[in-house]
């Protein structure tokens, strides 16, 4: 559930980034679009280590997850310390990327040791072309239709894959509570 949240967040980040900072920051702000991309990247590695890490708490294994965070944040000040100067906030965001990466194939091997699985089903595998089509459709000419087409795609993609009655009733229960919250704003 969580890698098909990621895909989708990360599929209106990429394609719709620069209809994002249009709308809310104006003209002004573009530049900022190609860090989207970046942080939509983040986003789907950390919210595809979910699963493990919490494999790792559920088996005991806490110490694993806080030595592995330690880990990635000695290795992320010292990235940021070389990119920063160099790329500014896109050097913090592939810091990012990098850390959130190391932790995913951490937390995975880890789980893999307890429970000897890695969760991967055909519909993680068809969520994975989904998000490389998304990708790929970031970086090929800019047509409304393109997008409109790669995220019609996607959304009948996650149809197809098997949407479970307890996942919609997630979601709408999300979608209501963040609809009560817009109301009260």
């Amino acid at each position: 559930f969580t890698l098909m949240i990621s895909v989708m967040i990360f599929t209106v980040m990429t394609l719709g980034a620069s209809w994002i900072v249009h709308w809310l920051y104006g003209t002004d702000y573009q530049g900022i679009t190609e860090s989207l991309l970046l942080f939509g990247l983040v986003l789907l590695l950390r919210y595809a280590a979910i699963p493990y890490g919490l494999t790792l708490t559920i088996s005991e294994r806490q110490t694993v997850r806080m030595v592995a965070l330690i880990g990635a944040f000695i290795v992320g000040v010292g990235l940021n310390f070389f990119l920063i100067p160099k790329f500014g906030l896109n050097g913090s965001l592939i810091t990012s990327i990098i850390t959130h990466f190391g932790l995913l194939l951490l937390y995975a091997g880890f789980s893999y040791h307890e429970v000897q699985s890695l969760f991967w089903s055909t519909r993680n595998y068809l969520l994975l072309c989904i998000t490389l089509l998304v990708f790929l459709a970031y970086f090929l000419p800019f047509t409304a239709v393109l997008s409109l087409s790669t995220i019609f795609l996607t959304v009948i993609l996650l149809l197809i894959t098997g949407v479970t009655k307890e996942e919609w009733s997630t979601l709408s229960t999300f979608t209501h509570r963040i609809r009560a919250q817009a109301k009260r704003i």
